[in-house]
């Protein structure tokens, strides 16, 4: 496919994410799977191919497969198969790696994300059960280690179709991959540490000629969302710069270089029999069985995709206070039991409670968090505030029993104490003035105090209104109604006229 004109071009884009899964050993042995350990500690003769070894399938491989593969809404295939895949690397010594091939346990799934505020449905072909291979460290001077711990740690590799058309998309939907598995406890999805690399195919095509198959482009093991979106966008240049320049699209492997901003030739895009696949003949067919795709599918949690759009919908929050919300599965828990809390106050119920959702959202998201961040506290159940404490917290405010400012100040003493909203509130005296009396004292005195700022005001320098408001509010520490202080604020200064 080559083209001298300025043919608009369409980028087609495919992800294959790879995932390690969260098991205490690897796939088909004992030993350890365990992140950071000394080189070459976590082996033994399995790993290593050593004569006479054979591989035993962890059973929790296979659990945490089909969880997955369910929560994708993929087909469990009843009986798949393990395959040998053969290349020969130095980071996978047995000279081949055990994997599935054309029998893979999950197929025809869905994932399911967010790509500017739109609901996207990527379909995912597969998803197959894999170990994961060695890590090369190149030292220069052509002098590489090898550190064999991560040989035989279990993967899931998920495989997209090739349906996404920008680096963003892809990005977006990488990050949804991410935020499901650990939604699902499936892997960590530590991407700087390795537990989840994504490799993306790009290739390019006229604008909405799907009959067009152009070469494809393989970009290998990129291990930061950041470095996705840049590869990708890099690639799509690239190619498009040889295709309006007729130079051929050579389909090929490549790594990308983060520090140089751009991607290399690995090697030529291998094909299906270059692996020699066949069947494991040490490993039997894997069956999984209805009861236990019935008693899977019966403890699969809300999607966070679903959970977002319930909180838009349901809750009436903003798209963007929900999609910060539900991007840790701790938080979404967190904000659900605090609304829930809230219907079960005195008083109240789940319309109420519905309707003081984006109070509850801001108390979160901007006071709560904000604090505890600032003492490197990222899960809101690490500290003494419970989602019945922030409940109480927010129907204080809401009632108007306190202030704004006092729901701050609260909310401080909260955190360092542990007690409720109304304990706090009683012993420090924070319940909101509004006795009009007693605040036209306070305010007859302050204007007394400020003839000159009085005079200016009254002169046309309205503005100074914020002056004597804050000055109350100050003297009252925060108790006061601003709405109330406000007005009669504003009516001293006429009656001084």
């Amino acid at each position: 496919m080559s083209s001298s004109t300025k043919t608009p071009l369409e980028p087609v884009i495919g992800l294959e994410i790879h995932t390690q899964l969260l098991t205490k050993s690897k796939v088909f042995s004992r030993s350890a799977n365990v992140f950071g350990a000394s080189p070459n500690t976590l082996t033994d003769p399995t790993v290593v191919g050593m004569p006479g070894s054979l591989p035993v399938l962890n059973q929790r491989v296979v659990d945490l497969a089909v969880r997955l593969g369910l929560a994708m809404q993929c087909h469990i295939r009843p009986i798949s198969y393990f395959a040998r895949k053969h290349y020969f690397y130095p980071d996978s010594p047995k000279g081949y790696q055990i994997t599935q091939h054309n029998e893979p346990i999950c197929e025809h799934g869905t994932l399911s994300f967010f790509f500017n505020k739109i609901r996207q449905d990527l379909p995912i072909t597969r998803i197959h059960i894999e170990e994961d291979t060695g890590k090369n460290s190149h030292q220069g001077n052509n002098t590489s280690l090898i550190d064999l711990n991560r040989a035989g740690v279990a993967l899931c590799e998920v495989v997209s179709a090739p349906m996404l058309h920008s680096a963003a998309e892809a990005a977006a939907a990488l990050r949804a991959l991410r935020q499901l598995v650990r939604y699902l406890n499936v892997s960590d999805g530590n991407m700087d540490q390795g537990s989840m690399r994504c490799d993306a195919n790009i290739s390019l095509r006229p604008q909405g000629d799907t009959s067009i198959t152009a070469p494809r482009v393989e970009l290998k093991n990129i291990n930061s969302f950041k470095f996705v979106e840049q590869a990708i966008d890099y690639e799509i240049q690239r190619q498009t710069k040889a295709y309006h320049e007729g130079v051929p699209i050579v389909e090929e492997t490549r790594l990308w270089d983060h520090n140089k901003g751009r991607s290399l030739p690995l090697r030529k895009k291998d094909n299906a029999w270059d692996y020699r696949f066949f069947h494991d003949p040490d490993l039997p067919p894997l069956h999984i069985s209805e009861e236990t795709i019935n008693k899977t599918n019966s403890d699969l949690i809300e999607h966070p995709t679903d959970r977002c759009q319930r909180f838009v919908d349901i809750f009436s929050l903003s798209f963007s206070d929900a999609f910060l919300i539900v991007e840790e599965k701790s938080r979404a828990d967190f904000f659900d039991q605090t609304v829930t809390a809230f219907a079960l106050l005195p008083e109240q119920n789940e319309t109420t409670a519905k309707s003081a959702a984006q109070q509850i959202a801001n108390w979160f998201l901007s006071e709560l968090l904000g604090v505890l961040y600032g003492q490197h506290i990222i899960n809101a159940y690490d500290s003494k505030v419970s989602p019945t404490h922030l409940a109480l917290l927010v129907l204080l405010i809401t009632k108007r029993t306190i202030t704004r400012a006092a729901g701050k100040e609260v909310l401080i003493d909260m955190i360092k104490t542990g007690n409720d909203a109304q304990t706090i509130v009683n012993e420090r005296k924070l319940e909101c003035v509004t006795d009009q009396s007693n605040l036209e004292a306070i305010i007859d005195e302050l204007l007394k105090k400020h003839p000159d700022q009085m005079l200016a005001y009254q002169k046309g320098k309205e503005g100074l209104l914020g002056f004597f408001v804050g000055k109350i509010m100050q003297n009252t520490r925060g108790t006061a109604d601003p709405k109330i202080v406000r007005e009669l604020v504003k009516h001293a200064l006429s009656r001084k006229i």
